[in-house]
């Protein structure tokens, strides 16, 4: 049981790394500032840290992302980011006041981590970084309700046709809940291995409806768990 939650862990946390790496790459651009003004160390006043809010709220991308409902959490008083990038061969340091945030949409189903860079001086944002965060966050499903999904997955005509005269192994139920919020969802992934085989369907049950709503196909490998998504999902009859 230890090894298939830290299994768990570890995927999430990898994707979890995967989408700040992708979002570098897609929203991420260095600040050019041959001589920053602020050091990595510096402390803002409370009139620095009031000046760099306002600036970062009026910005009109910055209201673009927060509009058709948006919510955020700030991650804490506005602070300085620095950092260093390549300017015609050589190396450049840059420092900026910054406020970061959690940005959700669709309560808190779609989440993506801000960085809002202002320049004091011009009293304008010079940069806004967007780092994509995976929404939701597995956890062992355990009790009753682990027991319910299970059945209700077995129960479900799709997975039967799948697994009819075959031997196999609940290897895993998941469910999930909201990584900003702690929220949990009404969703389980009930995990059957095919015995000897590197087959696993993955049947996704919704436990207040009491039906399966998908069935997916992944690769399973005894040592390492979970290894790669082999098909989308399949309609549950």
């Amino acid at each position: 049981m230890m090894r298939r939650k830290t299994a768990v862990i570890c995927l999430f946390m990898g994707c979890l790394f995967v989408g700040l790496v992708a979002g570098i790459m897609i929203r991420g651009r260095t600040p050019e500032n041959e001589q920053p003004k602020y050091s990595p160390g510096h402390t803002l006043t409370e009139e620095e840290k009031a000046e760099v809010l306002r600036v970062a709220f009026n910005d009109s991308r910055v209201k673009e992302m927060l509009s058709d409902g948006a919510e955020y959490k700030l991650m804490g008083e506005p602070d300085v980011m620095s950092g260093t990038s390549s300017k015609e061969g050589q190396k450049v340091t840059w420092a900026y006041p910054a406020v970061s945030m959690y940005i959700g949409k669709d309560d808190w189903m779609s989440v993506a981590q801000i960085h809002v860079l202002v320049d004091l001086d011009t009293k304008k944002v010079i940069d806004i970084w967007e780092y994509p965060i995976k929404p939701l966050m597995p956890l062992d499903a355990t009790g009753e309700e682990r027991e319910e999904a299970i059945s209700i997955a077995l129960d479900n005509e799709s997975v039967q046709e799948k697994i009819e005269g075959l031997e196999y192994e609940i290897v895993n139920v998941v469910t999930f809940e909201k990584w900003m919020t702690r929220e949990k969802l009404d969703k389980y992934d009930v995990y059957i291995h095919i015995n000897w085989t590197e087959i696993c369907y993955i049947a996704t049950v919704n436990l207040s409806e009491r039906r399966v709503t998908g069935i997916r196909e992944s690769t399973w490998d005894g040592k390492v768990g979970l290894k790669i998504i082999k098909s989308e999902q399949d309609s549950a009859k």
